[in-house]
This record gives structure tokens, sequence and C-alpha cells, in this order.
């Protein structure tokens, strides 16, 4: 398998990346080399908790409230854009920061050198999100021709299709935490079935408001202390984030004639639902291994050619532990000719919801570029849930290490709190491209 892929391979050929205190991969490199928690407590101009009267309706539930914040929220250049100031105050700053990210992907692709609208482009566009909070603030405020545009989740693709004439399919994808990632699948199975010839895709998180946090903090998922703590002995609960990232897909064989960087490989991906789990929000760790086993299968690899899983790890005490355990099923093993390291973004840039597959996924990219494995932040010891690792030669890295296998694979999981699960194996390339990074 060294260096190979199959025929129908699909090749990431531009990134862009909107992560707490990371505007670009090479930011996103030195946070993670770093092992830096960007976790702070909530910021009162996003999230007006002090003003809420919903906040303050029960006196005994007064909980502490953390998050994971991007700058420049509320930034826009709309007139590049070709937009007027008006509908850009309507528009959903998830919409904004789209435009803004898949001009970026689009850039580093190569493709607006000869991108011409009118040609009407067969681009396919897929966007994983979830939560709509912008509506608390347009809805306090008069309304406007522009809101619907402005708010409604189907714009997330359709103004980024109409933007650029793109006459590729466009969909907006709404599976929880697992929905950048299942688009990234739904963008790749688009590709594999000739609906279009390259696709954008990804997912976008941005918090800007108090009632998710409310519910939320109710239904007992966030953490009382902070930020998230995958595979710890502390774990209690995620640290909510914002985040955002888009890629562009498009064959392997097509990038490689066109000579387009090439960021990654990805020779399979898929998704499934954990119909059997043991209680709604819980993932259930046989559906996790029949979607492991499926995408090996299609990619035409062994689990000992994956040196690396960025697990979904939300540092919960009920998900880690069912994870780690379809994790440790298919590529644990005593007889691993190669360590296989285990981490999770979200212990430093905290649970993106929405866009925490493509979180994890521009993670991996930034490892293929610096051939190297970040240290898991705020890592101590071991959730005593979780069986040891060291048998199944598996190792969570607690300093940076060189990423030295003859060939880089890594696994990127994610799954869903309404039970949809979504994997994909991304490898390095046949060439891989710094300055564009």
């Amino acid at each position: 398998m060294e260096g190979a892929s199959p025929e129908d391979a699909i090749a990431i050929t531009g990134v862009s990346c909107r992560l707490p205190r990371a505007a670009d991969l090479e930011e996103l490199w030195q946070l993670l080399a770093a092992g830096t928690s960007t976790c702070e407590e909530i910021r009162h101009d996003r999230v007006p908790m002090r003003e809420s009267f919903r906040a303050l309706q029960n006196d005994k539930w007064k909980p502490k409230w953390f998050g994971n914040f991007i700058d420049g929220v509320d930034e826009f250049d709309w007139a590049f854009f070709r937009s007027n100031a008006k509908e850009a105050a309507s528009m959903d700053p998830q919409q904004r920061i789209l435009l803004e990210l898949t001009y970026q992907a689009l850039d580093s692709a190569g493709y607006l050198r000869k991108h011409v609208r009118e040609n009407g482009d067969k681009v396919g566009c897929f966007v994983g999100a979830s939560f709509i909070e912008y509506t608390d603030n347009t809805s306090a405020h008069p309304p406007t021709a522009y809101t619907a545009t402005g708010t409604i989740r189907a714009f997330l693709c359709g103004r980024l299709s109409y933007h650029y004439g793109w006459t590729g399919p466009a969909e907006v994808i709404d599976t929880a935490c697992s929905s950048s990632l299942v688009a990234i699948n739904r963008a790749c199975q688009s590709i594999w079935s000739g609906e279009c010839p390259m696709a954008v895709a990804g997912g976008v998180n941005i918090i800007s408001g108090v009632h998710n946090y409310l519910g939320l903090g109710k239904a007992g998922f966030l953490s009382p202390t902070g930020q998230c703590k995958p595979f710890d002995q502390a774990a209690d609960g995620y640290c909510r984030g914002d985040g955002a990232g888009m890629i562009v897909l498009k064959p392997l064989k097509q990038a490689m004639a066109d000579g387009d960087p090439v960021f990654g490989v990805i020779p399979g991906s898929s998704t499934n639902q954990g119909g059997l789990s043991a209680s709604l929000t819980v993932t259930q760790p046989s559906a996790q291994v029949e979607l492991y086993q499926s995408i090996l299968e299609r990619a035409g690899m062994s689990p000992n050619h994956v040196s690396y899983v960025e697990a979904h790890g939300t540092g919960t005490q009920a998900g880690d532990p069912l994870e780690v355990s379809s994790i440790r099923d298919v590529f644990g093993g005593s007889d691993r000719p190669t360590k296989l390291y285990l981490g999770s973004i979200k212990a430093n840039t905290g649970h993106a919801e929405s866009a925490a597959g493509v979180a994890g996924l521009l993670k991996v990219i930034a490892m293929l570029w610096k051939k190297a494995i970040p240290p898991h932040a705020l890592f101590k010891s071991l959730n005593p849930k979780i069986p040891s690792l060291a048998p199944d030669r598996i190792v969570i890295a607690k300093s940076l290490e060189p990423w030295e296998v003859p060939f880089r694979a890594a696994w990127v999981n994610n799954y869903g709190a309404a039970g949809s699960n979504a994997s994909l194996v991304v490898c390095e390339g046949p060439r891989m491209s710094s300055s564009k990074a």
C-alpha cells in the first residue's frame, strides 16, 4: 500500500481554516505543536448571559460558562462579495465566514485564476451546519427583506453557489456534531457518482446566542470546569467552540494532471447510524466498527496502514470509552508494526459542534504537512473507564514527535449526538505543497 491510492481516490487541493487563535494552517499548527488550549470564560458581547431573562429564571442553577471563540466574527467586507451594508447586517456570521473561507480555499487551490462565473461550472457545494443562533439578533430588530436569506440555513450553500455561478449540487447537512464530516463524505460520494467533477465542502459553527448554552448545560453536556478533556480521568463534559473550515476536492488523477497542490488524499469515506445505541445521544461502538471496516475495504487498506486516529473525543465519561473501544477493536493490536497515536483537537480549540469534523480534518492536514504528531493538550491520566492502551500499541502523545512511518495515513472519526457516524481516511499525497498552506 505504501504510496498507493485507489484509482478513484480524491485529492484535497485547497484548504481554509478559521478556528480559535488560528486563521490559517500555520497558525493552527503553532497552536497544536505548543499544546495550547484556547478555552476562556464566555465573551459577554457574544453570549450576553447577564442580560438573559431565561438565564436568570433559575436562581439555584448558576454555572460558570466557558467557550472557545474566534476573533472578528463581526467583521465583513460586504463590498468584496457584491453585497451591501443592510444585507450584511441581516446575514448570519456563519454565511459571512463561509464566503471568506470558500474564497481562501479556492484561491489556495488555484481555481480562481481561471474562474468565470458565467461558465456555470458544475461544482458541488456541501456545508455542515446546525445552530442558527443569529436569529436571536435579527428577531430583536425590525424585519428586513434580507432576514430570510440571511438566516435560513439553505442559503449557507445557496449563497456560495450563486456567488460563483456553480451548477452542481448545493446541500446544507445537519447531523448535529457530525454535520461537517457528513458533508465532506457527501462531497466525495458526489464526485465518485459523477454528479460533479469538483466540490467544496466543510462546516461552520459560530456561537452568537445564549439559548443553546442553557439547553446543553441543563442536559449535562457541558463541562463545569472549562475545556474538553478527551480520554482523561478528569473528563466532565465538553466546552463549546467556534469553528469553520472549507476544503476543495477533485479526483486525484485530475488534480495531478492539472498540477494542483495536494494537501492530502481521501481513498475512502462513509457514514452510518447508531440506531441500536443504548440511548438517544450515546454512540454505538458496533456501528462504528462496521463503518471503519467498510471504509478500509473501499480504500483497499489494512488497519495497520493507519498510524494516527483523530477521534471525536469530546471529553465525556460516556462517549470517550465507547469510541475508544471501537477504535481499539479495529486498529489496535499487539502485532501492529507501528504505534497508533490517538488524539482530539477538542482539547485545543473545544468542540466546534457542527464544524467538529472539518476541524479534526484540518488538524490532520496540518500534521501531514509538518510530518509530526502534536502533543495531546491537557492530558494527564487515562480515564479509568478506558482499559490500558499499551497492550494494543495505542499511545497518546505528550510531546511533539516526528511522524515517522513508511506511509502516513490518518483516520478522522466523527459522530453526532443524534446518532449519525462519519469517518474517512486521509493519506499523504504523491507530493505536498507547503507554499500553498
